[in-house]
């Protein structure tokens, strides 16, 4: 009679051991292809965040007046996008995005001084001087930094 009980019993609890390990290799599964999504998801913001940081900066360093740089659709948008870089990036990028949008302004003002007729020829030649060398620093951050700087973020094998 023993030995029929725990025969019984040990019939009852191998389909239990066996759906218990069933659920659990499913709830990992999911587990896992959440976690994917996610690190999917915050790939594509980094990417897009790239792209448009990559403009801005291009449209920047090519922009030969104030207004080119005043209505550029990059700087328009900057506000909606800049708000998000801590949270997608941390403060390196930020610190790196606040350098660039300082040049930016910075050439800007240049642009909006050499339109000054009080300006005499040597102060706009150093004005000049100073657009060019913003633009030498820009061009610089688009091709050199900017692909290092963001190189962690966007590599499929390192994403956190």
């Amino acid at each position: 009679m023993i030995v029929e009980l725990m025969t019984c019993t040990q019939m009852l609890l191998q389909p239990t051991t066996i759906l218990g390990g069933i659920t659990v290799f499913i709830a990992y599964q999911q587990w896992k292809t959440n976690h994917n999504k996610l690190k999917y998801d915050l790939y594509k913001q980094r990417y897009a965040y790239f792209q448009k940081l990559k403009s801005l900066i291009e449209t920047a360093s090519h922009a030969s007046d104030e207004n080119t740089l005043r209505d550029a659709p990059e700087l328009k948008s900057l506000p909606d996008w800049y708000i998000e870089t801590t949270f997608i990036f941390g403060y390196e990028i930020k610190k790196f995005v606040d350098e660039n949008l300082q040049l930016i302004n910075d050439k800007r003002d240049c642009y909006g001084e050499l339109q000054d007729d009080y300006r005499s020829i040597e102060q706009k030649k150093e004005l000049r001087q100073k657009i060019r060398t913003i633009n030498n620093k820009l061009f610089a951050n688009c091709y050199k930094m900017l692909p290092l700087k963001f190189e962690r973020y966007l590599s499929l094998k390192k994403i956190k």
